[in-house]
């Protein structure tokens, strides 16, 4: 796919989906388990995001409009946000959980245990996954929803990261506190990552 550079494992095709308004890509499977597949943007060398503290950085924001066929356990587990360069590749996902590997991301997570639950999730590699928000949205099979997040330098210490569903503000936060944490991946350069496994 042009712009795109992805994995897609036996079983798995990633494509393009012009039959979408607006177009969009489709991540296909085909039931076989621990079958993995993802996309990120065309050039792996190239992460333009970071969520920084310093003076001079503005804000970083992230969204996604996404569905899935089943939500069913163990359908489909996935995760897409902002993730460090490079993560387009097999064993993004645990086989049989869907859990995150040991990487820096931030944004939205589905395990396989609860296939329509979303989780807003944040790690800093080498530090344990932090859920922020756990079930800040339910999936409905074959529903669009719409999932984004918004960092902004100069809002309240409490209100740092505003995580929205459908354009709605969720009232749980990411705060200043948090992104001083070891756990959260500040600094890092980061790349739009989706990544899907089946249960």
């Amino acid at each position: 796919i042009t712009g795109l550079t992805t994995y897609a494992g036996t079983g798995c095709t990633v494509a393009g989906t012009p039959d979408l308004a607006g177009a969009g890509v489709r991540i296909s499977m085909d039931g076989t388990a621990n079958d993995e597949a993802s996309w990120g943007p065309g050039d792996a060398n190239t992460a333009p995001y970071a969520i920084n503290t310093a003076s001079n950085v503005g804000r970083v924001a992230f969204e996604v409009r996404l569905k899935k066929s089943l939500v069913t356990n163990n359908s489909l587990a996935f995760v897409v946000g902002l993730g460090k360069k490079g993560l387009v590749a097999d064993d993004l996902l645990a086989d049989s959980t869907g859990a995150l590997a040991d990487v820096d991301f931030i944004g939205f997570q589905v395990l396989n245990a609860a296939g329509g639950t979303v989780n807003f999730v944040y790690r800093k590699t080498g530090q344990t996954l932090q859920t922020a928000i756990s079930g800040v949205a339910t999936l409905t099979a074959d529903t669009f929803v719409k999932l984004g997040f918004v960092y902004e330098p100069r809002a309240e210490s409490s209100k740092r990261i505003r995580v929205l569903v459908n354009e709605v503000e969720s009232t749980t936060y990411v705060t200043g506190t948090n992104i001083a944490a070891a756990t959260f991946p500040l600094a890092v350069a980061l790349n739009p990552v989706c990544g899907a496994i089946v249960g």
